[in-house]
């Protein structure tokens, strides 16, 4: 009987706490996706998330290959105004052989952005093992 009381209890404290919620929605909930430094006239996201997103999912590499999860290595990639990929080259590298050849198998992955950047477009990423492995 004690129970029921306690569970009743908490049902109008949560509704209380629900009431009460002073979050609000976004100011524009159908506000067009994109980055403010893009320059075209579609939504949509960046060169660099897209990149980001990309080279994320090409990435392999098991937990267990490596003695530790605090590896980072930074390479840059260089695209042509079509935007094939021209070269990359590492501007630090991890430290562990099997990190930076799996960073080094992603990159030779992405040959061609989605969309042609219209210009030499110079960018470096940044691979965290604890990042691409969430």
């Amino acid at each position: 009987m004690q129970a029921k009381k306690e569970i009743e209890e908490l049902k109008q404290k949560l509704a209380a706490l629900s009431a009460s919620d002073t979050r609000q929605a976004p100011a524009v909930p159908d506000a067009p996706v994109g980055m403010p430094e893009g320059s075209g006239t579609e939504a949509g996201t960046s060169y660099d998330a897209w990149i980001h997103d990309y080279l994320k999912q090409a990435w392999l590499l098991s937990k267990y290959q490596v003695p530790s999860r605090d590896l980072e290595a930074t390479v840059a990639l260089v695209f042509d105004p079509q935007g094939k990929l021209l070269d990359y080259r590492f501007l630090e590298h991890s430290g562990e052989a099997r990190f930076d050849d799996s960073v080094k198998r992603a990159v030779l992955q992405l040959k061609q952005l989605p969309k042609a950047p219209g210009r030499r477009l110079e960018r470096e990423v940044v691979f965290n093992l604890k990042e691409l492995l969430e």
